[in-house]
């Protein structure tokens, strides 16, 4: 029940009641709205242009609404339908964000023909998109995305040609990409990924010279990317990612000079990575994982001294990894894993001083561990495991301050292991390989969560679970290490009545399981069912 008077309200508990206030304005009917307002003492319906979320012209019109709810709960109607846009002839601005708005767009909203900027992100609407909305011709940004909306954007969305921002992401749009968005030669920002569109990439995409983000990821669109995508030299991001892209990427793409994000990843791209990649020297993220790419890595990668992040995982590339990529000194994450690369890593890591993530995992990489692997101090993931290394375990690696996760096993290393303090591992494998020697020096390694060493030949003493602070999994089956048994506990005599001795035989065992028995009757849920001190007593005495 909301109280009378609001000299009481904290600030925050007022600022919560503004959201509630603002959204029963919007969604009811007026003549609800308005006895609400008019039931509450000391809010005034006509004092709206001082309300956070209502910007008014001088004349006294709203012109703006802006409202995010956050992660909020309000238990009222959420339709637009009950608004009155007719009452708006001046808005220019709208943003209703997060509030858990339901039903589908009506036809009315074509009345708000001043609105600029249209924000409805992050609701449940659905259904189909008005055609009126089509009529505001003054729109510069339209939002729509994390909704639920149906079918296929209207043929008539090409009306919206001041449009510099579309975003209709993570809805369940169906069907081609429409042809229509051609006609917003404005556009800078377009993103449709996580629908269900179909068929080719649109061929007029490539006539949209403004465009600098695109983003059609996790969608079902299909054949190859055309050439002439690479004429969009404007782009600055591009994502086409987890889709059903087929055959060579065009070497046309190199020419896209300015992108600085790029992610073809989970697609059945084929042939080999053009080399001319290496030109995107712009490039910050680079990411061809899970394709079918053949042949070698490029080295003319060795040119993009901006890359942070190069993702190359399951392909089926051979070869080694060019000597080039020792340039990057930006690089953060490198991923090679799951391929059928080969050879000793010979990549000087000394000049990767920025990278956090090295994973080459099942590869075909021979040799031993090169150890300036060991220098890079913002090192927090190394995984090597399916490979064919030999040589030692280094122990510098104990003593990098940011490694939490390293997996050597599955491959042929030896020798033993020995970390130092402090260690900042959580994640070691070691398992399937060839190492001999003690673990105890794992013990430093406090913070390990899981630890797998078997299957190699260690020996000694085994480790014990409690050595650690946070294990959750340990495995040292199928080593020669040898289990130790744990001393009982010390009896503590406190806890036994004075006159009882440490069962040795059965009588006194009775006798505690008596005493056991009379102790717990006295804590029984009914009183009615407890005994007396006078019965306890008499019991215990007998």
């Amino acid at each position: 029940m909301l109280s009378t008077s609001s000299k009481n309200i904290t600030y925050d508990r007022m600022h919560i009641f503004r959201y509630v206030l603002m959204i029963l304005v919007l969604v009811l009917p007026n003549t609800i709205a308005n006895n609400f307002l008019a039931g509450w003492r000391g809010i005034n319906a006509s004092d709206h242009c001082s309300w956070y979320e209502i910007t008014c012209n001088e004349a006294g019109s709203v012109v703006s609404v802006e409202f995010n709810c956050g992660n909020y709960y309000y238990d009222f109607p959420h339709d637009l339908g009950n608004l009155g846009f007719s009452s708006f002839p001046n808005l220019d601005r709208m943003v209703i964000e997060s509030c858990r708005l339901e039903g589908s767009i009506p036809e009315q909203i074509g009345m708000l023909s001043n609105l600029s900027h249209l924000s409805l992100r992050g609701n449940n609407l659905n259904g189909t998109l008005p055609v009126s909305l089509t009529n505001l011709t003054k729109l510069v940004v339209l939002d729509l995305s994390g909704n639920n909306f149906t079918t296929t954007i209207p043929s008539q969305i090409g009306n919206l040609k001041s449009l510099s921002y579309l975003n209709l992401s993570q809805n369940h749009f169906i069907g081609p990409i429409h042809s229509s968005l051609g006609s917003m030669f404005n556009l800078t920002y377009l993103d449709l990924s996580r629908n269900n569109f179909t068929g080719l990439i649109p061929s007029f995409l490539v006539t949209m010279l403004n465009l600098t983000y695109l983003d059609l990821s996790r969608n079902n669109v299909i054949g190859p990317i055309p050439s002439s995508l690479g004429s969009m030299v404007n782009l600055i991001y591009l994502d086409l990612s987890r889709n059903k892209f087929t055959r060579p990427i065009p070497s046309s793409l190199g020419t896209m000079v300015n992108l600085t994000y790029l992610d073809l990843s989970r697609n059945n791209f084929t042939g080999p990575i053009p080399s001319s990649l290496g030109s995107m020297v712009n490039l910050t993220y680079l990411d061809l994982s899970r394709n079918n790419f053949i042949g070698t890595i490029p080295s003319s990668f060795g040119s993009m001294f901006n890359l942070a992040h190069l993702d190359l995982r399951t392909n089926k590339l051979n070869g080694s990894i060019p000597q080039e990529l020792s340039n990057l000194q930006n690089l953060e994450v490198l991923n090679f894993g799951d391929n059928n690369l080969s050879g000793p890593i010979l990549l000087s890591f000394r000049n990767l001083s920025a990278l956090k993530i090295i994973n080459l995992d099942k590869n075909n990489f021979s040799g031993i561990i090169p150890l300036d692997i060991t220098n890079l101090i913002n090192l927090e993931h190394v995984d090597l495991n399916h490979n064919r290394l030999v040589g030692p375990v280094h122990p510098e690696f104990g003593k990098l301050p940011k490694l939490v996760y390293l997996d050597l096993s599955s491959n042929r290393l030896s020798g033993n292991v020995s970390f130092q303090t402090p260690c900042s591992l959580k994640h070691l494998v070691l398992s399937k390989n060839l190492m001999t020697g003690v673990v105890k020096s794992l013990n430093v390694c406090k913070g390990l969560e899981y630890l797998d060493l078997s299957r190699n030949n260690f020996v000694g003493e085994e480790l014990s679970s409690l050595d650690f602070l946070y294990l959750k999994f340990l495995d040292q089956s199928e080593n020669h290490l040898t289990t130790i048994v744990p001393d009982a506990p010390p009896i503590q005599k406190t806890v036994h009545h004075m006159r009882l001795s440490y069962p040795t035989d059965r009588l006194i065992e009775t006798e505690i399981i008596h005493v056991g028995q009379v102790a717990l009757s006295c804590v029984l849920k009914d009183p009615k069912d407890r005994p007396t001190m006078r019965e306890v007593s008499q019991e215990l005495s007998c």
